[in-house]
């Protein structure tokens, strides 16, 4: 936190373009933590103001002067109405759902606005991300949604997202950088191939014989049944068509393994591309499922907490 800040590290130069640290703790935007610097045009206005003052002091001239005091005293007050743009803001940082390479990933931000004052157009900017803007009305709460592009697997920080305002004039530059000690997942991209896993991955089932069945009773006969099921002693003494019923052990099928040795290929991206792709696939057919990477394995099982563990140990493979 900011009061807990050294006088060295609140006059650090990367405080006011990186921001502090934070985690998932509400963030309330202060005057430590909002920074004001004039823009451009603001240099370019200043410049014009000086002109204007030697000009009038050449001249001796009055009014020069009430028109260069008039024009900064506006300068002034609009740095005042900036700082007010982001002053009392309440941040609340949201979790990154984990993607695939190449889609977007949605950072959510809750934005408060707890006071009667109106906040006009607020910028966020990020390195990944088209700058999102905002005006919020007084006392409203809103939900900004920073997409941050993707290109390749891995574990990213969300890094440093930066609120800025440069009302009401856009002379000066008000921004609040914010830097998030959070991560996010990227998985390599589902292989957009239809390879077959190989036969070594699929377990086949044992066959069950009518004799480890246990037999339950008769039903009336349907076109498809067994012949072998048919009660023909029961026929013959001219009770119906009927057949004969068993009680079907749960049929148990083993595990698929999923190894990276197996995989087809010699590119390391595209086979971990199709290793996401099967893993997708395994977790669709309801088996479980286990997964053998040269750095650990993971025992089988299924769900998605176990398909989160697994896309998370392709996504951090490293060749050599």
């Amino acid at each position: 936190m900011a009061s807990s800040l050294s006088l060295r590290q609140r006059f650090a130069l990367q405080r006011f373009f990186r921001g502090e640290r934070y985690g998932q703790e509400t963030i309330i935007l202060n005057h430590r933590r909002i920074f004001i610097l004039p823009t451009k045009e603001g240099l370019g206005f200043l410049l014009l103001l000086l002109l204007l003052w030697l000009t009038s002091a050449n001249y001796n001239n009055n009014l020069g002067y009430l028109l260069t005091y008039l024009l900064a005293s506006m300068a002034m007050v609009s740095i005042f109405h900036a700082y007010r743009q982001l002053t009392g803001l309440q941040v609340d940082p949201g979790s990154i759902k984990p993607v695939f390479a190449g889609d977007n990933a949605l950072f959510p931000l809750t934005i408060k606005n707890p006071s009667s004052r109106r906040r006009e157009v607020i910028t966020f900017d990020h390195p990944l991300t088209t700058p999102s803007k905002v005006t919020m009305d007084p006392n409203t709460v809103q939900t900004v949604a920073i997409l941050l592009s993707t290109q390749r697997r891995g574990k990213f920080k969300i890094g440093t997202i930066t609120l800025v305002t440069i009302y009401p004039l856009g002379l000066f530059r008000a921004w609040t950088p914010l830097n998030f000690d959070l991560t996010w997942w990227v998985y390599p991209k589902p292989s957009i191939h239809s390879v077959p896993l190989l036969q070594s991955h699929e377990d086949k089932r044992p066959s069950v014989d009518n004799s480890d069945r246990d037999f339950t009773g008769f039903k009336s006969y349907q076109p498809g049944d067994s012949l072998k099921q048919i009660h023909w002693k029961g026929l013959a003494k001219g009770q119906g068509l009927h057949s004969k019923q068993f009680q079907y052990e749960p049929e148990t099928s083993e595990d698929i393994w999923l190894n990276w040795q197996q995989v087809p290929g010699t590119d390391i991206e595209a086979r971990l591309s199709q290793l996401c792709r099967w893993l997708l696939e395994a977790e669709q057919s309801g088996r479980c499922y286990g997964l053998t990477m040269p750095s650990a394995s993971l025992a089988p099982d299924q769900g998605k907490k176990h398909l989160h563990a697994c896309l998370r140990l392709i996504t951090t493979y490293s060749h050599g």
